[in-house]
């Protein structure tokens, strides 16, 4: 279950000439105006929008899993209905690739079709698949792993590190990009992310 609301604030601008006596006293009622205004609309509850997010898992084989999830089911914003994101795909991990022991290996490929309701921009089904593989390997037995990964999210490049010290100390990298535009390539909207963990 999700609770959302979301605000459109505008600009007030105050010119230097407002700040004689007179303008002062305008000033602080259009000052007392706006807050009135924003205060009547964080307290309307008929905006504050309610959602599901569901999802489901099935593993075919021991190597197949599909997979499926749709976010903001039922949600309205402001009183406006949001599209729900509406995603499928599934991953692949092929026991040829597969290892166990002190050096143990596993190479996982997935696939899924993104948002596939939203068509707000115009975005063709091209653009909303998103692929690649993860490559997680023991590098030294008992006390280091380290995990590669790297694919395509929307037709742009995306990759990532990671690495876990004594199954306690994780440390992960990653770098992907939006569309910000109407087509594959417009602009790009690049993101790098890096985080350190402790926790078994």
């Amino acid at each position: 279950y999700r609770m959302a609301k979301r605000e459109r604030v505008g600009n007030f601008q105050v010119a230097l000439t407002d700040l004689d006596k007179q303008g002062r006293k305008e000033l602080d009622a259009a000052l007392q105006d706006t807050l009135d205004a924003e205060l009547r609309h964080l307290a309307d509850l008929g905006s504050i929008g309610h959602g599901l997010d569901l999802g489901v898992l099935w593993q075919q084989t021991r190597w197949l899993r599909f997979g499926g999830a749709i976010q903001n089911l039922g949600m309205f914003l402001n009183h406006e209905p949001v599209t729900p994101k509406f995603t499928v795909g599934l991953a692949m991990t092929p026991v040829i690739f597969q290892k166990n022991g002190i050096w143990a290996r596993k190479i996982n490929f997935a696939c899924d079709l993104e948002d596939l309701l939203n068509g707000d921009r115009n975005y063709k089904p091209l653009n909303k698949i998103d692929f690649g593989a993860e490559w997680e390997q023991t590098l030294i037995p008992w006390l280091l792993k380290g995990r590669l990964s790297a694919g395509f999210k929307g037709g742009y490049f995306t990759t990532g590190l990671g690495g876990t010290l004594l199954s306690v100390f994780h440390y992960e990298f990653a770098t992907w990009a939006d569309e910000a535009g109407y087509y594959t390539g417009q602009i790009e909207d690049r993101y790098y992310v890096m985080k350190f963990g402790v926790g078994i």
